[in-house]
């Protein structure tokens, strides 16, 4: 799937310096990752794209210079949800604690920005009494019903310039602005709905870029994600945007980046906008690393197809789907994907075709090998193993 850069230079859309240089291609990439598909025909005949990944020597983003917004358009098909887990519930719950406190959100308005089905608002309205809204074009109340909570209401609806007067007293979005070619544009129109005052905030959260160069989290590169933050490119684009870092941070064992703002320009900042010194090499070493990494997942693949051992991944998410994809892995050596999610089960991967199964459904196909897409997740996942008493090898990818 890998193909050849381009030697043209890029804008960044972050902090709209140019001198961006392509470091990475990749062709026939599927569109959406998180679609589910109901016939294993639909699923691979995906539509697909081509990723043209340039780094920005300004403030450290890297951004799909290939990107094509009007090939992007989100709907209830779409399911991305992890909170089958119960290590990631922890680290939401823990998250919805942290916001509260540190922000005093006791009976305030609050917007999350791209909020499914509302999980982690009905956690904040519980927690500080809050009045909360969820703003998200791909939420279906025909397909899920809306939130039966008193201070919960979610909306079918993008969030922006629109909703000026609309007050918002803190701001929440999670793990959508890597989705957002214009990113700056996107902020920038948040700021404005804010209520404003010392203490009136914001939480972003998104992939972290230097988790994924520095421990090859190769399987995350998806064309969804048009935009890949790193801790000085994330603080640039808030400043630039009017808001006051507060502090710049990864989360998640590393897996994650996240920011607190304020609108607040004249306060204390305790975020950093230096970048991280090792980012020329390790862009410049990542083709070279992606190419071993993914010759060596070829050759066990090879290996297991002459040994006649089969394998399953655990993990139907973007990690799984691209895992697949990138192999173009062999149906007699891997034919289903486990997933907690029972909204997943039953359908297919987007781009091979490899049916979505539940946990359970390990007892009847007796893998040899089960391939973890996360490895903060393996414990929990060996513990399941263990109660439906498969005993396959488990192998972090």
């Amino acid at each position: 799937m890998t193909s050849q850069t381009s030697s043209s230079t890029h804008s960044c859309p972050g902090c709209g310096k140019d001198g961006a240089s392509e470091f990475f291609a990749a062709d026939r990439v599927p569109v959406f990752c998180n679609v589910l598909w109901d016939s294993r025909d639909a699923a691979i005949e995906t539509d697909r794209a081509s990723m043209a990944l340039a780094h920005c020597p300004n403030c450290d983003l890297i951004f799909n210079a290939a990107f094509d917004p009007a090939k992007m358009t989100y709907s209830a098909q779409y399911e991305n949800s992890l909170d089958g887990s119960p290590r990631f519930r922890e680290y939401r719950g823990q998250l919805a604690e942290r916001l509260v406190k540190d922000f005093d959100l006791r009976e305030k308005r609050i917007v999350e920005i791209g909020c499914g089905r509302g999980d982690f608002l009905r956690l904040l309205a519980d927690i500080g009494n809050n009045e909360c809204f969820g703003f998200d074009p791909s939420f279906d109340p025909d397909v899920d019903p809306p939130p039966s909570h008193p201070n919960v209401v979610i909306r079918s609806e993008d969030y922006g310039p629109k909703h000026r007067g609309f007050d918002a007293e803190f701001v929440c979005c999670r793990h959508v602005l890597e989705h957002i070619s214009e990113p700056f544009g996107f902020v920038r129109s948040v700021h404005g709905t804010i209520k404003g005052g010392s203490r009136t905030a914001v939480y972003f959260e998104v992939p972290n870029a230097l988790y994924t160069l520095k421990h090859l989290g190769i399987w995350d590169l998806i064309y969804e994600h048009c935009l890949y933050f790193t801790p000085p490119a994330l603080d640039a684009l808030f400043r630039r945007a009017g808001f006051s870092p507060i502090r710049v941070e990864s989360v998640y064992d590393g897996q994650f980046l996240s920011i607190d703002a304020t609108t607040d320009v004249g306060g204390e900042s305790k975020a950093s906008s230096n970048g991280d010194g090792d980012m020329g090499r390790l862009v410049g070493d990542f083709k070279s690393a992606y190419e071993t990494k993914v010759a060596h997942w070829k050759q066990q693949f090879d290996e297991w197809s002459k040994a006649g051992a089969r394998a399953v991944i655990w993990g139907a998410g973007s990690k799984g789907v691209t895992f697949l994809n990138v192999m173009d892995a062999p149906f007699e050596v891997i034919a289903h994907a486990v997933d907690v999610n029972p909204r997943k089960q039953g359908r297919f991967v987007t781009g091979t075709g490899q049916q979505i199964v539940s946990p359970e459904a390990l007892t009847e196909i007796k893998p040899d090998k089960v391939l973890i897409m996360n490895a903060i997740y393996k414990t929990e996942i060996e513990s399941q193993l263990a109660e439906l008493d498969v005993a396959a090898e488990v192998l972090v990818v």
